[in-house]
């Protein structure tokens, strides 16, 4: 603990002991929530437990422990097994893990809006996650469904990555760019040729600074 200033260790705790503390003193889920039902307590359990492997493989990216604000971390802990508890989905429970994982990351100590990136993890899934990270803050030139094809390949049709694309772009997490983006894109690069054809825009997406920020927060986790 060498690297946490003494002024805050009485209020920090290492992440790993806790969980490990934890899971020795009974039935990890039970011991965090003794009155829920067994469906309740596994899908807490299975959360808690992909959360712990995370961190292992954050060891490779993060030098040292991880130690976190104690306070902080049961907080963050709390509002994600709330939302785990009833998800049947697998993969979206390795999600809640994900961003609780993040929530450990040293990236994201100063993160001052983590229940409004919680609620829009809820909103989404890893198919979600993989659109905002070939994505930028403005047109990189991409026509997003034709290239999300071959990023997906047989995995999704071409009217599921649109769908895709509308929800995200109803939770503002991504955006339609504008003609006069799109033309300035390749105004800049002498191709003369304009987009001008407006139902293209529609083949055209970028990040909101919504979707910037949960994207730079949970890919943290996601190791």
């Amino acid at each position: 603990m060498d690297n946490v200033p003494s002024s805050t260790r009485n209020n920090t705790i290492s992440v790993r002991s806790f969980l490990k503390a934890a899971a020795s003193a009974t039935t990890l889920g039970a011991a965090i929530v003794s009155y829920m039902n067994e469906e309740q307590t596994r899908n807490i359990e299975d959360t808690l437990q992909k959360h712990q492997e995370q961190l292992d493989m954050l060891k490779e990216i993060v030098i040292g422990e991880l130690y976190v604000n104690r306070e902080r971390y049961l907080e963050d802990l709390k509002m994600v097994l709330q939302k785990a508890k009833d998800e049947a989905n697998e993969e979206k429970r390795r999600l809640y893990a994900s961003y609780l994982t993040a929530c450990c990351h040293p990236d994201n100590v100063e993160q001052g809006n983590k229940r409004i990136l919680l609620d829009l993890v809820e909103k989404i899934d890893f198919t979600g996650v993989r659109i905002l990270k070939d994505l930028t803050t403005h047109f990189n030139g991409r026509e997003a469904v034709e290239h999300f094809s071959h990023i997906f390949e047989e995995k999704l049709s071409k009217n599921d990555i649109k769908v895709q694309l509308d929800y995200l772009t109803s939770y503002r997490i991504i955006e339609q760019c504008s003609q006069e983006e799109i033309d300035g894109f390749f105004r800049s690069r002498g191709n003369i040729k304009m987009r001008t054809r407006a139902p293209r825009i529609m083949l055209f997406y970028k990040r909101t600074v919504l979707g910037d920020n949960l994207y730079n927060f949970i890919s943290k986790g996601i190791v």
